[in-house]
């Protein structure tokens, strides 16, 4: 305690001194102020609080890695991290790599050579397998203290679970995808409504005016073809309202599968008989090579849709006096059947396009159609 009442923190050190003059024991005291460094040793165990305060809030475990005497020191988040206790680590560089995930072991061990190498800074993301089996991913910063000569001596770094960051952004990348196929399949259904729609209906209102002018004339000279066509070309546009309707719900999910026994030889000959005047306009045959009974457990709606979409199809891309033929083969637990047809086929090089929601790949018929 000073005079003016300032307090001051000193450090004493005394030891006896023996004066041969007088043969006395005196006592030698050395005081040495040191309420600076104090000061400084309360702000960095108040700094060092603050930060293990931080990191435990934050889930970030802090580790110390002696490269030279092969040590590791890790703190109690550390242990959580890994999914251990402290008795289940060795304190050693092989006791971490123990819990690397395999498919991460060879990328770690990498990335902290390069580290030690000085090639780049230890900031990386590995994964880490807990006893229990299940499997986290973290996320490492780390220094590397070197010595005057530049050779590695300590690596010093921090951790933490980055696993639910890792699904969120697995998630929003799902979203978007699913957003992208969803955009993609808008398109494409207006794409479709456009290409599609704009042929029957152009017919109808072509024929109908043609219609209309003759009536109006009193000329009723084909006016029986004019009316059949009109009324194929509006049966086509329901058509394929009815396929983009089928498709639009698939693509939403909100199809619903009804399987039930039905015969299918009789099915399909309906079907055909559908299209069989479309076919007929270009001179097309349809065969059938089929056996006299084929029971099956479908959803009707389902196959009608696929055979109808198939053999317009075939009839469309066939030129005319060509073939088409339907098969069925029985084989174990299921029925294969096939349309097959005499016309252009697809390039092998636009295969790969027909199943994918963002390619479009479209050619006329053989008719123009």
């Amino acid at each position: 305690l000073l005079k003016n009442g300032e307090t001051r923190k000193v450090s004493l050190l005394g030891s006896t001194v023996l004066i041969e003059s007088n043969n006395q024991r005196n006592l030698l005291l050395c005081l040495n102020d040191i309420s600076e460094r104090k000061q400084m040793e309360e702000k960095l165990v108040e700094s060092s609080t603050r930060l293990v305060l931080a990191t435990r809030a934050g889930g970030v475990g802090i580790w110390d890695y002696d490269i030279v005497n092969n040590i590791l020191d890790w703190d109690d988040q550390m242990f959580s991290l890994y999914g251990i206790s402290k008795s289940q680590f060795g304190g050693a560089y092989e006791a971490w790599l123990a819990g690397v995930h395999p498919d991460s072991k060879a990328q770690g061990e990498a990335e902290i050579q390069m580290a030690l190498n000085g090639e780049k800074e230890f900031d990386t993301e590995f994964k880490v397998l807990w006893p229990d089996g299940s499997v986290h991913d973290i996320r490492a910063l780390a220094i590397v203290v070197r010595s005057n000569t530049g050779n590695p001596l300590r690596m010093i770094g921090t951790n933490w679970d980055i696993t639910q960051q890792k699904k969120t952004e697995a998630e929003i990348k799902q979203r978007n995808e699913e957003l992208r196929e969803l955009n993609a399949t808008k398109d494409k259904f207006f794409s479709i409504i456009a290409h599609d729609l704009k042929s029957p209906f152009n017919a109808i209102m072509g024929f109908s005016e043609l219609l209309i002018e003759q009536i109006k004339e009193k000329d009723y000279t084909g006016i029986e073809k004019y009316a059949e066509i009109i009324l194929q070309s509006s049966e086509r546009a329901v058509e394929l309202l009815m396929n983009l309707m089928d498709w639009s719900r698939s693509q939403t999910g909100r199809m619903e599968f009804i399987p039930e026994y039905f015969e299918l030889v009789g099915f399909i000959n309906e079907t055909v008989s559908l299209l069989n005047e479309i076919a007929g306009q270009k001179g097309i045959t349809i065969k059938k090579e089929l056996p006299h009974n084929l029971p099956v457990f479908a959803d009707q709606a389902m196959i009608n849709t696929v055979l109808r979409n198939l053999i317009s199809n075939a009839i469309k891309f066939t030129r005319p006096g060509g073939i088409i033929t339907i098969t069925a083969t029985e084989k174990p637990d299921l029925l294969m059947v096939s349309v097959s047809d005499t016309g252009v086929g697809i390039p092998k090089a636009m295969i790969d396009k027909l199943f994918r929601i963002d390619e479009n790949y479209t050619t006329t018929g053989t008719n123009n159609e």
